[in-house]
């Protein structure tokens, strides 16, 4: 379920729709995140000439459109399809997940007794800086930031529900080493060397005498440590070898 917002959307804005009625030249939708509808002009359902409406469009279909015009005074919203490129949809529909994550830590908070609605609308207020109340908790998840305005006890059981369905972000760095052994046991080294590495790196052989190393960990420091470690590792390992390691991420 959207959770509904106060007011107008704004022009321009990407919004979510519900298409709730199809006549020849026009599509009539209800906005799911505003107690508003709009509509859709033939026009501007895809590019070109369209004959059956019906074939890019169903009622009871939801869809991701943008905001064109705003009539206050008349209480019309007109709303447009094709200026919506797919890049946008993903983000959108992106958006409306994390915004259930977020409405699913509300009610979490009400089954245990509280008013999960009045401490989302408190902590939206307090985080109004944030691009969402979802960048915010998972700013919490990673200790960047802190909530306050609650006591003590509900301020643990509200960060301990974030922390229940959000976790930290992976960072992800990469890298190509390029070993020549001239050691009879060059190939078996280097196998072993690898093998010896740390949960948070995956190897694999790229040819060649070249193997590509992702290394993923909760922050960039740790990362950056476990590839050196890494690095030191190999050349220990592999003697009598020319180890060249380069960074291939964009880092």
């Amino acid at each position: 379920m959207v959770r509904h917002k106060d007011g107008w959307p704004d022009e321009g804005e990407l919004v979510i729709a519900t298409v709730t009625k199809i006549q020849y030249h026009s599509v009539f939708c209800n906005l799911d995140e505003y107690s508003k509808s709009g509509m859709m002009h033939i026009s501007e359902i895809a590019p070109g000439r369209i004959k059956n409406i019906g074939e890019y469009v169903k009622e009871g279909k939801t869809l991701v459109l943008k905001v064109l015009k705003i009539d206050k005074d008349k209480g019309h919203i007109d709303l447009s399809l094709r200026r919506v490129t797919e890049a946008q949809k993903r983000q959108k529909a992106s958006e409306l997940k994390q915004q259930q994550i977020v409405e699913n830590i509300a009610k979490q908070l009400t089954e245990k007794g509280h008013n999960g609605e009045k401490i989302l609308s408190e902590l939206e207020k307090q985080f109004s800086e944030y691009h969402s109340v979802y960048d915010a908790f998972m700013d919490v998840v990673e200790d960047k930031t802190s909530i306050s305005g609650f006591d003590k006890k509900l301020t643990d059981e509200i960060v301990a529900a974030i922390k229940e369905r959000l976790k930290p972000k992976a960072v992800r760095i990469k890298g190509e080493f390029s070993i020549h052994s001239w050691d009879p046991q060059g190939v078996e080294r280097i196998r072993e060397a690898f093998s010896d590495t740390h949960e948070t790196v995956r190897v694999s052989y790229a040819g060649g005498g070249r193997y590509t190393v992702i290394v993923e960990d909760k922050n960039y420091k740790h990362a950056e440590e476990t590839l050196k470690h890494l690095r030191e590792h190999v050349k220990e390992h592999v003697p009598n070898a020319e180890v060249v390691f380069e960074r291939t991420d964009k880092k």
